[in-house]
């Protein structure tokens, strides 16, 4: 009995317990209804703050959106054909590699073609270094000789010139004593002493005609030696430049042999080895008739100095011939005069 009035009061105190819970929770559920209210009144207030905020951007960024929305959509358009390029280059790079194989393919058959002809194209390879020095030969052996060309022709135009020249004299100096005797005879007819001067007159001639034939022979022979030496200047230059050549050619013939020997292309070693031996020849003989050539010309110098010291001195005396010519000349005219006055006074008392 006891034991149920217990249970009796627990059950009384939790129901009491329960019913109290339960306003609790009736309050509490009241509250938030009425928070509820308040957070849907809330939120009305902001949705419509937004709207009218997201009204304004739009308003104000409607411009700007619609040309993102324009970009955007130009982005697509380009990435898409950024992808077909990508595609295209894609397939473009497999090309290439296959067009590469082949012609690495190609490349392989020409070779073992080449290989097949390679005794051939040896002797092709041969035959076209000997025409190569065949033909350098030619143009050192045509340089000499377009040298030695030039320097005859122009001895020969100075020897023509001098020749002219000298012809030019001649003909100045017979004129001058031409001119000369005319003055002398009329002179002489005009005051009458043609008898006494005739004597004077043939011996002026013969020292004359002397002093310009010694002085033409003089100018003969300095231009004689100028020709001579111009004549060896240029067999000196043409064999100092033959000499030159063949220096500048040896050492690569000497490469030309170590290289066939290396190759074991003995025929062109041998032509090589052929060549050079010759052009050493050629360099001594040449060496020999260089200093040859040297000392003719020192000659040819020397006696060109010679020959222009004889022609001053000749041109001198001719010089000094001349004044004294002249001085007597004028003793012979003033006696003349002289005599003429002595003649006038006399016979005009």
């Amino acid at each position: 009995q006891q034991q149920s009035s217990h249970d009796t009061q627990d059950a009384a105190e939790k129901l009491d317990k329960f019913s109290q819970i339960s306003k609790q929770l009736s309050a509490e559920q009241e509250r938030l209804q009425q928070d509820l209210k308040h957070i849907q009144r809330d939120e009305e207030l902001v949705q419509a703050e937004r709207k009218e905020v997201e009204d304004a951007i739009s308003e104000q960024a409607g411009e700007f959106e619609a040309l993102r929305d324009e970009a955007r959509e130009r982005v697509k358009v380009v990435e898409q054909e950024m992808e077909e390029l990508r595609q295209l280059l894609q397939a473009k790079q497999k090309e290439v590699a296959s067009l590469r194989t082949q012609a690495a393919g190609h490349d392989e058959a020409v070779l073992k073609v080449r290989i097949k002809f390679s005794r051939q194209l040896g002797r092709v390879q041969t035959k076209e270094m000997t025409l190569e020095d065949n033909k350098q030969e030619w143009e050192l052996e045509q340089h000499t000789v377009t040298q030695q060309k030039e320097a005859h022709e122009e001895q020969v135009e100075q020897h023509q010139k001098a020749m002219v020249e000298r012809d030019s004299l001649l003909d100045l100096l017979h004129k001058e004593v031409e001119m000369a005797d005319t003055f002398q005879a009329i002179v002489a007819k005009e005051v009458g002493f043609d008898a006494l001067e005739e004597n004077e007159k043939d011996d002026a001639k013969e020292g004359g005609d002397s002093s310009d034939e010694k002085l033409l022979n003089c100018q003969a022979a300095v231009t004689e030696a100028k020709e001579v030496l111009q004549a060896n200047e240029a067999s000196v230059q043409a064999l100092e430049n033959e000499q030159e050549a063949l220096k500048t050619k040896l050492p690569q013939l000497e490469e030309l042999k170590k290289a066939s020997a290396a190759k074991r292309d003995y025929r062109a070693a041998g032509k090589a080895s052929k060549e050079i031996k010759e052009s050493t020849s050629r360099l001594e003989d040449l060496q020999q008739e260089l200093s040859q050539a040297v000392e003719k010309r020192q000659a040819a110098a020397t006696a060109l100095a010679v020959c222009e010291q004889d022609l001053a001195q000749e041109q001198a005396l001719a010089a000094a011939r001349e004044r004294e010519t002249a001085l007597q000349q004028m003793q012979t005219l003033a006696n003349h005069m002289s005599r003429l006055h002595a003649t006038q006074a006399a016979v005009c008392g």
